[in-house]
């Protein structure tokens, strides 16, 4: 055996009610389906070892991210390139991040307590390193679907005109990455642990229960009952995808606006999800898994990483002038937004967003970016640099996630992701329609040796 690998998970339940990160303010926990987790996998070849490190969380902070760093370089001498961080991006768990402005509260206190758990794990898992096989394996997924759709818009139309929005509705003709993509690590003693890369938002459960979502139900099914497997589960470039779970629209009636309704928004997403949809994903993610014939063995190879900086151009920014006018009579939420960029005004007109590789080999590889990308850079990326024998796992919501991160294309749409998500994610404005090629040569020089 050529390698090493440890594994390890801690509890990062919260003790005490915080409110949950996504979709919003206004829902406080008031009880735990599953537990959350920080989860990491070492490996090691020869002399070099990387991280892998997820948390259970919608998003992470930056000093949170950079402790972690801090530690691990100074405790094992690992360089920052060959560590990842990211979250599984569940929306039912606290809020570790600063400047959202959506209402929801962020979670000082529990953040601090983080870094002694996350050390923890990373100390469990350098100390459990073991000889062990790897191999790895992909397989098309078909249960998420792109979630950006051109619907007529009923307001316009009740006025005589034709205009179109873009809405949170299932696109079936809208990119998607299906790629399900599953590393297996074994040691001499049977012990299991599964890597696994797919991207889907992990927003089936939308109420006031802690929870992983479907991230954190995919060992239990994998198990069936029995021993359940160590899962570290990292997210994809999702911020376009979500489960496909459709919604049957009520009969319209006598109601003609009921018929224009139909007739202008014929598909929507299911608004009632529940654990049932939560554990049927995972059950179809983890019989996937099982149905996994051809896996290919990693018998050897080199560690390598290399960690880049993009800078990604904003649109025009605001006026001062539009700003104060917010801050004085803006909503909460917005006048605290407007607040935030007028004290940064010069600072914040080109934000930075950075992209990492890591390698095992020269056929397996990891690609994370600072963002909720959009699954056509996961499309690219396969397209350019995937080889056939091997596999590339792109890994969004890495780090201080800087907000969602769309094509030029979706820019020019319009949109949730786009523009209505700018404030949420405390950015100053929109970004220009550049960043597709700016991210697309940085990713071209971080995959070419």
């Amino acid at each position: 055996m050529k390698w090493q690998a440890g594994w390890s998970a801690h509890c990062i339940t919260p003790h005490e009610p915080l409110d949950l990160a996504g979709l919003g303010g206004g829902r406080c926990s008031q009880s735990i389906v599953d537990d959350l987790h920080v989860k990491v996998i070492a490996l090691r070849s020869g002399e070099q070892t990387l991280l892998l490190i997820t948390f259970d969380l919608l998003w992470l902070s930056e000093e949170l991210c950079s402790r972690v760093r801090e530690h691990v370089r100074t405790r094992f001498t690992i360089p920052p390139e060959q560590i990842l961080i990211s979250a599984t991006h569940t929306h039912s768990g606290p809020l570790v991040r600063e400047s959202v402005f959506d209402g929801t509260r962020h979670a000082h206190a529990y953040e601090q307590a983080l870094l002694h758990d996350t050390t923890q794990a990373i100390e469990s898992a350098m100390t459990a390193l073991r000889p062990v096989t790897i191999r790895y394996a992909h397989t098309p997924l078909e249960k998420a679907i792109n979630r950006r759709r051109r619907v007529l818009s009923l307001s316009a139309l009740k006025r005589f005109r034709f205009s179109y929005d873009i809405f949170n509705r299932p696109n079936p003709e809208g990119s998607n990455d299906p790629t399900l993509g599953v590393v297996h690590l074994r040691d001499r003693d049977g012990q299991s642990a599964y890597l696994i890369n797919w991207a889907c938002h992990p927003t089936l459960l939308r109420g006031t229960d802690i929870s992983a979502d479907f991230p954190g139900w995919i060992a239990p099914a994998i198990g069936q009952g029995g021993a359940e497997p160590f899962v570290l589960f990292q997210q994809g470039f999702s911020g376009n995808i979500r489960a496909d779970v459709r919604r049957t629209l009520p009969h319209p009636g006598l109601s003609p606006v009921r018929w224009l309704e139909r007739l202008c928004d014929p598909i929507q997403f299911e608004k009632s999800t529940s654990l049932d949809h939560v554990k049927s994903l995972a059950g179809s993610i983890a019989a996937s898994i099982r149905e996994i014939t051809d896996w290919t063995p990693l018998d050897e190879g080199a560690i390598s990483g290399d960690l880049l900086t993009v800078s990604l151009p904003m649109a025009p920014y605001p006026k001062h002038s539009e700003l104060e006018k917010w801050v004085e009579q803006g909503d909460s939420v917005k006048a605290a937004w407007a607040k935030e960029t007028l004290d940064h005004y010069e600072e914040r007109k080109t934000l930075t967003m950075r992209i990492q590789r890591l390698s095992l080999g020269s056929t397996l590889h990891w690609v994370g970016a600072e963002g909720e990308l959009f699954a056509d850079y996961a499309l690219w990326l396969r397209q350019h640099y995937q080889t056939a024998d091997g596999l590339l796992f792109p890994v969004g919501c890495c780090e201080r996630t800087l907000g969602y991160i769309p094509t030029a294309v979706a820019i020019h749409e319009g949109g949730y992701e786009p523009l209505r998500s700018v404030v949420m994610y405390g950015l100053p404005c929109p970004f220009d329609p550049i960043i597709e090629e700016k991210i697309k040569e940085k990713m071209a020089l971080l995959m070419t040796p």
